[in-house]
């Protein structure tokens, strides 16, 4: 019931949905609580997707105390270097770099970009997640030189998983955008610029 249940809340949430979305989460929470524990992975999965919603609504405080609870139980259940640990590591930096929190944000990113190389294929698009997770924070906090190699890494993967992953791919590519034009390479900009146009008019 509780996986139905889930399934369901997170349904709601890609559909905007949020206060559906919220009520069911918070049931799921409560019986994966009762009969697992608090040390579970589903019950580290189910507060991950519960900070989703509550951050889409602007609580991003709770968000993360939500994200800092679910990467607690998944190290707690799967050990430091699980991949899903990775994912806990990404999602506290997410909510700390929307609050701002920028170096904090980078040791999050930094924690999930390791764990994703140690055990992921070295192309795998989450590991290029991380690394333009880690790229963004740096850019914002006007670290150039040390953004660029890992958002031409990022670049570089992505650019592999365009069509699974056309989000990512113009989030990367408006990220090349930002760091060129920071950094007066405003050709290069108008390049990938063009090239993030024609990836959305393909869409």
């Amino acid at each position: 019931v509780a996986t139905l249940l889930g399934n369901l809340g997170v349904a709601k949430l890609r559909k905007g949905d949020l206060e559906g979305a919220e009520s069911i989460l918070r049931e799921v929470l409560d019986i994966r609580r009762s009969l697992l524990g608090n040390d579970h992975p589903m019950v580290a999965s189910t507060m991950a997707n519960l900070a989703a919603v509550v951050r889409r609504v602007g609580r991003e405080s709770e968000a993360y105390e939500l994200n800092r609870e679910a990467l607690r139980g998944f190290t707690t259940a799967l050990g430091p270097e699980h991949p899903d640990v990775a994912t806990g590591h990404n999602n506290v930096g997410v909510s700390l770099h929307l609050m701002d929190r920028h170096e904090e944000a980078l040791e999050s990113f930094a924690a999930a970009l390791a764990i994703r190389r140690a055990k992921l294929p070295p192309d795998h698009p989450l590991t290029a997640n991380a690394l333009s997770k880690l790229s963004q924070c740096l850019l914002d906090l006007e670290r150039y030189a040390a953004a660029e190699p890992l958002l031409l890494e990022s670049y570089e993967i992505y650019s592999k998983w365009q069509a699974e992953e056309p989000g990512q791919w113009d989030y990367v590519l408006g990220l090349m955008v930002q760091l060129l034009e920071a950094t007066d390479r405003r050709d290069e900009a108008g390049e990938y610029a063009a090239l993030r146009d024609a990836a959305g008019a393909q869409r």
